[in-house]
């Protein structure tokens, strides 16, 4: 008899184990980026072998008229022309200012870009011209807060999308900190981010569950990946705006 009910609680502890052990995991903005990264710089190669850097940087107290010091800047750069930040375009920088929302995630306020072979945006003329430019996307009144690129939280096994739209400023000829004086025409821009959590890959952190975020922008599509303490891990550009796809080896992942 004692044996039985002994089998009986290890049968009940075994269920109970697995159990928790199946429990969906969350993971939030917090656990994957903060500016305690700054000085950080993060090396990702796609499939093509080619590399790309990412260093995070401090911003300006004041960034596209946002003055409280709760901003950051990524700062993207390649070796090869076919690589990401903007596959294709040759020698393409990004310092790309994030700001840390009261929900704990991280949306855009200004993309500031060096094309310095030639740009592929309409507002770059001639487009063969090294070309410097600066990006405010603007909120509009009613609407979500747009380009959120971490989301306050994902959840394994779900999903969530925020549907919005920003209009775009862009400044032509200068990189900067302050908001921006269009002169370009103004355009309005469909934003979307959808967040969850799943399972990757990459060589520096082998297999681990990473934070999704899912844009599209018009109809640009990319996924971005973060994973806790180490920030983002994975980069895959889907789709760069012509409806055509993008070549899979050129998604990014990091090696340090």
């Amino acid at each position: 008899m004692k044996s039985t009910i002994l089998a009986l609680l290890v049968v009940i502890a075994g269920c109970g184990g697995d159990s928790a052990t199946s429990a969906p995991v969350t993971i939030t903005a917090g656990q994957v980026f903060s500016s305690s990264m700054i000085g950080q710089t993060w090396t990702f190669q796609n499939g093509f072998g080619d590399i790309s850097t990412i260093d995070i940087q401090a911003a300006a107290f004041c960034e596209a008229g946002i003055c409280d010091g709760k901003s950051v800047v990524m700062h993207f750069a390649k070796t090869v022309c076919r690589s990401y930040w903007q596959p294709g375009i040759c020698g393409a920088e990004l310092w790309f200012v994030i700001h840390v929302e009261a929900d704990g995630s991280y949306r855009a306020i200004a993309s500031k870009v060096k094309f310095p072979q030639g740009c592929p945006y309409s507002l770059c003329v001639p487009s063969t011209a090294p070309t410097l430019t600066t990006q405010n996307p603007q909120l509009i009144a009613g609407m979500p807060l747009p380009y959120t690129v971490i989301p306050a939280m994902g959840t394994e096994g779900q999903s969530a999308t925020v549907q919005t739209a920003y209009t775009s400023f862009w400044q032509t000829g200068v990189l900067t900190d302050d908001a921006v004086t269009p002169n370009f025409p103004v355009t309005q821009v469909p934003w979307s981010t959808t967040s969850g959590v799943q399972q990757i890959t990459t060589p520096m952190t082998g297999t681990v569950k990473a934070l999704i975020s899912e844009q599209h922008e018009g109809l640009v599509h990319e996924i971005w990946y973060a994973a806790p303490g180490v920030g983002f891990v994975e980069f895959a550009p889907l789709d760069f705006g012509d409806g055509k796809g993008l070549d899979s080896l050129l998604t990014m992942k990091r090696i340090r």
